[in-house]
């Protein structure tokens, strides 16, 4: 029976680290948006129902960037304006000096603003949870309570084995 118990709080804690690793990586990454970012993929949350592109709200999606030459006029993409994620047709594109520059709703667009491409598979309700767990209050629930409380249970058997030993 003891090892079992031991099993199980072994498992739970790789769970919980892998959880908290996950945790606080996904809280390094946030662009200047705040928006995690991995490279060239964006985690975006969809923040409102979009019966256009078949979203619900706190569906998330994982959007790979795109390259110039890969979007035409016509392809639905995410983008950054006034530093808010809005999605719109690629109404123009043209090249302008080293950097390609879109219409989007009748906004010019940099390329250095645009997300990626509306065509992401999403999923369901991850948004939300993701959402939760990175925010700051989860960071506290999830990493540092469960971590303070670790280190406060080893002090005490080290006190413990330390005054059985005398």
């Amino acid at each position: 029976m003891n090892k079992i118990v031991i099993y199980l709080r072994n498992i739970i804690a790789i769970i919980w680290l892998l959880l908290a690793l996950f945790i606080s990586i996904c809280m390094l990454s946030y662009n200047e948006f705040n928006v995690i970012e991995f490279n060239n993929n964006t985690l975006l949350i969809i923040q409102n129902d979009d019966k256009e592109l078949n979203y619900k709200k706190g569906d998330l999606l994982i959007v790979k960037k795109v390259l110039d030459n890969k979007t035409d006029v016509g392809d639905k993409l995410f983008y950054y304006n006034n530093n808010v994620v809005n999605y719109g047709t690629v109404e123009g594109k043209k090249q302008d000096e080293n950097k390609v520059i879109y219409t989007i709703k009748g906004n010019k667009v940099s390329e250095k603003y645009i997300i990626g491409k509306a065509n992401n598979k999403s999923y369901h309700n991850y948004g939300k949870l993701l959402e939760k767990i990175t925010s700051k209050w989860g960071f506290i629930i999830i990493v540092v309570i469960p971590t303070l409380l670790a280190i406060f249970y080893e002090a005490a058997i080290i006190i413990k084995s330390l005054k059985n030993s005398k």
